[in-house]
């Protein structure tokens, strides 16, 4: 202990007190700062690495893993760098380890028991009876014998929203007894499950938005004149608003459109005030009028 000390006393001596000395160990300073300057990265990526490969550890080989938004499998492992396979496409994927320390990692195959939301719109017109007519016949078939040892017996479904009163958004919460580490297998289950799902909507019955296509929703077309167009208009806005809870104080002929002389105003001539109405071309031989077209002011 004391040889050391008297070593390290005296090169200190020598640094301070001797010229040649410094100038030999000025050199061997300038050596070691680039040197270190240069291999500084490659040294904090290294440290990096065993950080996360020997403390963190997130995933074994053979795991199944989900980064990014990619389900991925582990194939190798190294001390700088990791290989997954995807389970999309099965191609091979490296990813190294001071890249993945800085990413979200689920680790599926570490998981336990693990759900799936699935998210559903129907018509508008389902009713609360029919939810809960739902949710007894899934409760029913998760519950079944054969069904029990892959779901557990929880079932939910939430009422998301309502999107601009056309349809109804709903959650179907699907419990699993276990976790996803097994593709084929969770395919199976959930392929069982979502066949179950589309039969019980349509036992109940639960339509999409709009309804059921087929001869009981059928879609229909037509033309109509411009008359029969403001008329139309005239009938709804009436109907409208006599099953307001608050009727409108405005009268209802300032509601519809007129012309100054009291007549109805075309949808072309309400949308674009300033239009007018001129004849142009040839005579028509059925009618004896000219063809009208719609021309600015």
């Amino acid at each position: 202990m004391k040889a050391n000390t008297a070593q390290g006393i005296a090169f200190l001596y020598a640094l301070f007190f001797s010229k040649a000395f410094a100038s030999h160990t000025s050199q061997i300073w300038t050596s070691v700062a680039s040197l270190a300057f240069s291999i500084g990265g490659t040294v904090t990526e290294f440290f990096a690495c065993c950080i996360f490969l020997f403390v963190k550890h997130p995933y074994d080989v053979g795991d199944r893993v989900g980064i990014e938004k990619e389900e991925l499998v582990v194939k190798h492992i190294s001390l700088m760098f990791s290989i997954f396979k995807r389970v999309d496409d099965d191609s091979v994927v490296q990813i190294p380890h001071n890249i993945a320390n800085t990413l979200w990692i689920q680790n599926i195959t570490r998981s336990k028991a693990m759900k799936e939301r699935i998210n559903i719109k129907v018509s508008f017109g389902t009713t609360m009876d029919d939810l809960l007519a739902l949710r007894k016949e899934m409760e029913r078939f998760v519950n079944a014998p054969d069904n029990r040892h892959d779901f557990q017996p929880e079932f939910d479904i939430e009422l998301v929203s309502v999107e601009d009163l056309f349809a109804l958004e709903i959650r179907v919460e699907l419990r699993h007894k276990s976790n996803w580490s097994n593709e084929a297998l969770r395919l199976h289950r959930r392929n069982k499950f979502m066949c179950e799902l589309l039969a019980a909507f349509r036992r109940i019955p639960i339509e999409r938005p709009g309804g059921n296509w087929g001869p009981a929703n059928p879609t229909y077309t037509c033309e109509l004149t411009n008359q029969e167009t403001v008329d139309w208009q005239r009938t709804k806005k009436e109907d409208v608003e006599k099953t307001k809870l608050y009727p409108s104080s405005t009268p209802l002929s300032e509601l519809v459109p007129t012309t100054p002389e009291g007549g109805l105003l075309s949808p072309a001539q309400a949308m674009y005030p300033g239009l007018r109405q001129r004849s142009v071309g040839s005579q028509d031989g059925n009618t004896g009028r000219r063809p009208s077209i719609w021309s600015p002011l």
